[in-house]
C-alpha cells in the first residue's frame, strides 16, 4: 500500500474515532466539528494529500453535516487579512524583479565587513531585514548563491572552511526566520494572530502594524544576538582567515539605481510609513493622529486596503527599460503561493466552526483545571510545545489549530489571551532544528554542507534559549501591544 494511502486511512480513520468518541456524551454537531478538526489536522500534520486541498474541506463538510451555511465558511476565504499577505506577495515578486532586494542586501553587507565574523553578522543582518517584509523563502534563495561563492573562496584558502559554512548557512536560515516575526507581513502565523484578535476581541484595541512591532521587533533583536553569538562561537570564526574577493566585488559592482527600483523603493518606503500611521501612534512624549480619521469611513480602512491599493500602482506604471510593459505585469504573480492563501481560509474556517458548533465551550470545560497553573509555566509550556511541533508541521497549519484553542484557554481560565496567543504566534517561527520545519532550513540543508547532527544539535539549544528568552518577554511585555 503506498505511504500516502496509508497517511490518508489514518487521517479518516482517526476522524472518525474523534467523532464517535465524542458524540457518546455531546450532540451531533459538536462531535463532527471535533471529527472535520482532527481530520484535518492528521491531513496537515502528515500532508496525506496537499496543504490547500484540506484547507477546502469545511467548504463541503461544515454545511453536509450541519455545522455552519456555506456562505459563512466561503467568506472565510476572502479575509482581508488574506488580502494584506497577497499584497505582500505581489511587493516581493516586484522587488525580486527588478534586484531591489539583492542591492539592499549587499549594502547591509558591505556595510558591516569581510572579517569571518562579519561575514556572518552582515548575512545575517541582510536575512533579518529582507524577510521583515517578503518570504523568508525567497530570502534565503536570494542569499544563497553569494553565501556559496563566499564558502568556496574559503574552502579554496582555510582547513576550517567547512565549519565556516555551517555557521554562514545555519547563519542565514535562523536569522530569516527571526526577522519574519518582527512584522505583521513578515510571516503567515502573524497575520492569521491579527485576524483571530480582530474577530474574537471586537471591543478591543485592534492590533495593527506599529502596535505588533513594537512587541516583536525587539523580541527578534534580542533573541538575533544568541543566535549570531552560539554559531560564532560554537563554529570557531575567531581563528578563520578569509579574503571574500567575490563577496567584495560583488559590493563594489553595485551601480546606481534604475528608474524602476526607485519606483518599487517608493511605493516600499510609502506602504510601510502608511501601514505605521494609519491609526493614531504613541511614541511616548507625544501622540501623533493617524491619517485614516481624516476619511469619513476610517473604520471601513484597514492594512490590507493600502496594500491592494498601493502594490496594484505598479501595474500601472510604465517601465523605462520596455515602454510596452509595466513595473510589474500579471505574469510575474502567476507563482503566486495560493496554497498558503487557501490556508488562510482554512483555519479560519475551523474557527468558525468551534463557535457555530459548540464545540469552544466543551474544550472551555475540560481546561478550567489549567486556571491553578502559574501563568509563566503556561507561556514557557505554550512556547517549547509550539516550538517542537512545528518542527514536523505546517507553522501556518500549526497556528491556525492552536490559536482558537488558546482563546478558548483564554477565556476560561480567566488569563489575558495575549498572554497565549503572542507566544504561540511567535513560537511557531522559532523551530531551529530539522529541515522540514522551516522553508530557509530545507533550503541551506539541501546544499549538503551541513550534517543533520550538527543541525539537530545546534537548532536544539537555539530551540530552548529562544523558548526562555520569549517566555521572559512575553511575561514582563506582552501587554504593550495593547
Amino acid at each position: 500500500m503506498p505511504k500516502q494511502l496509508k497517511y490518508i486511512l489514518f487521517s479518516v480513520g482517526l476522524g472518525l474515532l474523534a467523532w464517535a468518541l465524542v458524540w457518546q456524551n455531546h450532540d451531533f454537531r459538536i462531535a463532527a466539528m471535533a471529527g472535520v478538526t482532527v481530520l484535518m489536522a492528521a491531513l496537515w500534520i502528515t500532508e496525506a494529500i496537499p496543504l490547500g486541498a484540506t484547507s477546502l474541506l469545511p467548504i463541503g463538510l461544515f454545511p453536509m453535516l450541519g455545522i455552519a451555511n456555506v456562505s459563512d465558511v466561503t467568506a472565510q476565504y476572502g479575509h482581508h487579512i488574506i488580502f494584506l499577505f497577497l499584497a505582500g506577495f505581489i511587493l516581493a515578486y516586484a522587488m525580486e524583479k527588478w534586484k531591489l532586494h539583492q542591492r539592499i542586501a549587499f549594502k547591509i553587507i558591505g556595510v558591516v565587513g569581510f572579517s569571518p565574523s562579519r561575514i556572518l553578522l552582515g548575512f545575517m543582518l541582510a536575512s533579518f531585514v529582507l524577510s521583515m517584509w517578503i518570504s523568508n523563502l525567497a530570502t534565503t534563495i536570494l542569499l544563497l548563491a553569494p553565501a556559496l561563492a563566499v564558502i568556496q573562496e574559503v574552502n579554496q584558502k582555510s582547513k576550517n572552511g567547512s565549519a565556516f559554512a555551517i555557521a554562514l548557512l545555519l547563519g542565514i536560515s535562523y536569522a530569516s526566520s527571526i526577522g519574519g516575526t518582527a512584522t505583521p507581513l513578515g510571516t503567515a502565523p502573524n497575520l492569521i494572530f491579527m485576524s483571530l484578535w480582530e474577530e474574537n476581541f471586537k471591543d478591543v484595541k485592534a492590533i495593527g502594524f506599529p502596535e505588533w512591532m513594537r512587541f516583536a521587533l525587539p523580541v527578534s533583536i534580542i533573541l538575533f544576538i544568541p543566535i549570531f553569538w552560539h554559531l560564532k562561537r560554537s563554529f570557531g570564526l575567531k581563528d578563520l582567515e578569509v579574503s571574500a574577493n567575490d563577496l567584495k566585488a560583488k559590493v563594489k559592482s553595485l551601480t546606481k539605481m534604475t528608474y524602476e527600483e526607485i519606483v518599487v523603493s517608493a511605493i516600499f518606503l510609502a506602504l510601510i510609513a502608511l501601514w505605521l500611521t494609519r491609526r493614531d501612534l504613541d511614541l511616548g512624549l507625544v501622540e501623533l493622529q493617524g491619517w485614516g480619521d481624516l476619511f469619513p469611513y476610517s473604520d471601513m480602512i484597514k492594512d490590507s486596503t493600502i496594500g491592494i491599493l498601493l502594490v496594484n500602482l505598479l501595474f500601472f506604471i510604465p517601465s523605462k527599460q520596455n515602454a510596452e510593459k509595466q513595473i510589474i505585469e500579471w505574469g510575474d504573480v502567476k507563482k503566486l503561493p495560493y496554497e498558503i492563501l487557501l490556508l488562510f481560509g482554512g483555519g479560519f474556517s475551523l474557527a468558525l466552526g468551534f463557535k457555530e458548533s459548540g464545540l469552544d465551550k466543551v474544550i472551555a470545560s475540560q481546561l478550567e483545571p489549567l486556571a491553578t497553573w502559574p501563568l509563566w509555566l503556561i507561556i514557557l509550556g505554550i512556547c517549547l510545545f509550539v516550538t517542537f511541533l512545528t518542527e514536523i508541521t505546517s507553522n501556518t497549519a500549526t497556528t491556525q489549530l492552536l490559536l482558537p484553542l488558546l482563546i478558548i484557554m483564554a477565556n476560561t481560565t480567566g488569563v489575558n489571551p495575549l498572554y497565549l496567543m503572542v507566544p504561540a504566534t511567535l513560537s511557531a517561527s522559532f523551530a531551529f532544528m530539522l529541515p522540514v520545519a522551516t522553508p530557509p532550513n530545507a533550503i541551506v540543508y539541501s546544499t549538503e554542507m551541513i550534517p543533520m547532527k550538527t543541525m539537530m544539535r545546534t537548532g536544539l539549544i537555539l530551540n530552548f534559549i529562544a523558548a526562555l528568552i520569549l517566555t521572559v518577554l512575553a511575561y514582563f511585555f506582552t501587554e504593550i501591544l495593547i
